[in-house]
């Protein structure tokens, strides 16, 4: 298992990075001019005055020609209040540390015996485990189209058209988990097997893809819009949750545009 990155962790090397700034602006002070700087505003036209000393509160004029003892002033103040609030914020980091949990809510899983383990899901599950138990999961209801499927894969899937197997085939080919034929509940009671419902891993969110695989047929399209209407009337939203991929006679089914859906919303 990837180690995880606890909060102590994030503060240990928050404060490693202050304690180098602050050192490196430390040494940066030491050898900037002494003095402090005046800034004198009148409307858009700023003017710099040298402060030499706390007596010298007006300070003296800096011309144009030297801005750039003005500029190592301005950095010399800079820097102090850069030093103050990192040395601020280490003191609450510090404070910080000496209270946190010594064992982090993802380490939990770790410490615990092999035996119990294997009984409960750990949040820091790791990527294959989760995509196992995803595939794993029960289906209340099988499509009843499924008791004649059109194709059977040498996997042994069952698939209701030529063109869900062309679709399954590039989601294998990207190890992406998906399951065919898979049920969702609408309004009213009503199931609809949806083509497919895949997992982005990485996100470990979930879509659902379907197939519009006629749409040059008149009969095809008096079913599959309304139904298509219906999924978006209970939260199957295409480009949030929902897939769309179709085809036609004049527009046949293109690899490149499946492999782009799967690009955009699986990897």
């Amino acid at each position: 298992m990837k180690e995880t990155v606890t909060v102590r962790k994030a503060i240990e090397n928050r404060k490693v990075s202050l304690e180098q700034l602050i050192s490196r602006k430390r040494i940066a002070l030491s050898e900037a001019p002494p003095g402090r700087l005046r800034v004198s505003h009148r409307g858009e036209k700023s003017s710099y005055y040298h402060c030499d000393s706390t007596e010298n509160k007006n300070g003296i004029y800096i011309p144009k020609s030297n801005l750039d003892f003005a500029s190592a002033l301005a950095q010399k103040q800079y820097d102090e209040r850069i030093i103050e609030a990192a040395a601020q914020e280490m003191k609450a980091l510090q404070g910080y540390l000496r209270n946190i949990p010594a064992m982090a809510v993802e380490s939990i899983y770790d410490s615990l015996p092999a035996s119990r383990q294997k009984l409960v899901i750990p949040i820091n599950e790791p990527d294959e485990a989760y995509r196992a138990r995803w595939l794993s999961q029960p289906l209340p209801y099988q499509s009843t189209r499924m008791a004649a499927p059109a194709l059977v894969t040498e996997t042994g899937m069952l698939l209701d058209s030529k063109a869900e197997y062309v679709i399954s085939t590039q989601l294998d080919k990207r190890n992406i988990a998906f399951i065919p034929q898979f049920p969702v509940y609408l309004e009213g009671n009503k199931i609809i097997y949806i083509d497919f419902k895949v997992l982005n891993l990485r996100t470990r969110s979930e879509f659902y893809w379907e197939h519009l695989g006629m749409l040059d047929s008149e009969e095809y399209r008096s079913k599959s819009l309304p139904r298509l209407n219906e999924l978006i009337m209970n939260g199957y939203i295409p480009g949030k949750n929902l897939i769309l991929s179709w085809e036609s006679k004049e527009s046949r089914m293109d690899l490149r545009v499946i492999d782009r859906l799967i690009e955009e919303y699986l990897i």
